[in-house]
């Protein structure tokens, strides 16, 4: 069984394709340029989030039948999870503000709602 014959191409998917993969990268470039900077590994988390979340939603669209389309959308749902305590986390790090318990709090809850997805 072709595991690709359960997805068509849909022209609607296919700029969340390239903004996702566009995002990947950013965040991997900006991450390479300073591994060590708190505020470029919460950028990293924040791209990583977004990209999930596009090539997963992208992926979902060009489903075939509803299950695997459902499965794409649950993926794509741990991605939206991260999205604002990554954005949180890169802004407090950014602005050099120490909230690094709330942050961990953050990140915490999220593992735990996308465990439950």
């Amino acid at each position: 069984m072709n595991i690709f014959s359960a997805y068509t191409l849909n022209i609607h998917a296919s700029p969340m394709l390239v903004m996702g993969l566009v995002t990947l990268g950013l965040g991997l470039l900006v991450y390479r340029s300073n591994q060590k900077a708190p505020a470029h590994r919460h950028f990293l988390m924040l791209c990583l989030s977004i990209a999930l979340w596009l090539i997963a939603t992208s992926i979902a669209l060009c489903a075939s039948t509803p299950d695997t389309a459902l499965m794409w959308f649950k993926i794509d749902n741990v991605g939206v999870m991260y999205i604002s305590v990554a954005f949180y986390g890169f802004s407090s790090r950014f602005l050099q503000l120490n909230r690094t318990r709330s942050i961990w709090l953050g990140y915490s809850l999220a593992t735990l709602l996308a465990l439950l997805v």
